[in-house]
């Protein structure tokens, strides 16, 4: 069965402040404008309760949001008398990606529209530019811009200097002119 299109309201932020001191102008993980740009959501099953005011997902779940994809196994959400989300849980290989490369991934993640707040727990974990973040609880506060990493909590912190960055580009430039004149030469 073809689950129908579904605005749902989730938003995802992660800031790297969690990482390290990061300028402010600097775009956080997640971030995304749920007012003013669709979501779609698919699913194997969809089964909706307008008494209990629930809607799940089950199977295959793919939520997309502009440059944001959230798979899981499972999707729930809770809303309100006026069609507002309240709370959505997803469960089971919940992985979260954006275009730009950095990923999320826990096997629960909760969004609470009440706190503004997403909690990622049973081995969650998140990447970034080769940084990783994992411990037994991660919270995002979504109006303060900031997370909160608790219990074994542990930090792989890659940061790349203005200089190897630099180098990198140097190297990619030489490759390219190394490349260019094999080809003009007979």
């Amino acid at each position: 069965m073809k689950a129908p299109k579904l605005i749902i309201l989730i938003i995802l932020l992660y800031s790297p402040a969690l990482l390290a001191n990061v300028p402010e102008a600097e775009q956080p993980l997640f971030r995304a404008d749920f007012e003013n740009a669709p979501t779609y959501i698919k699913a194997d099953e969809m089964t909706l309760s307008a008494s209990r005011r629930e809607v799940q997902y089950r199977s295959n779940v793919e939520l997309i949001h502009e440059d944001m994809t959230l798979t899981c196994d499972q999707l729930e959400a809770s809303y309100s008398a006026e069609n507002v989300i309240q709370q959505i849980t997803a469960r089971d290989n919940v992985f979260i990606v954006r275009e730009e490369g950095t990923q999320a991934r826990s096997e629960l993640a909760i969004y609470e529209k009440a706190t503004e707040t997403i909690t990622l727990t049973i081995n969650p974990e998140i990447q970034e530019k080769g940084s990783i973040v994992n411990a037994d609880k991660i919270r995002i506060f979504l109006k303060e811009d900031r997370s909160e990493a608790e219990g074994e909590v542990r930090v792989k912190l890659v940061q790349k200097s203005p200089a190897s960055g630099a180098k990198e580009k140097k190297k990619v430039e030489q490759a390219e002119e190394n490349k260019q004149k094999t080809q003009e030469s007979p």
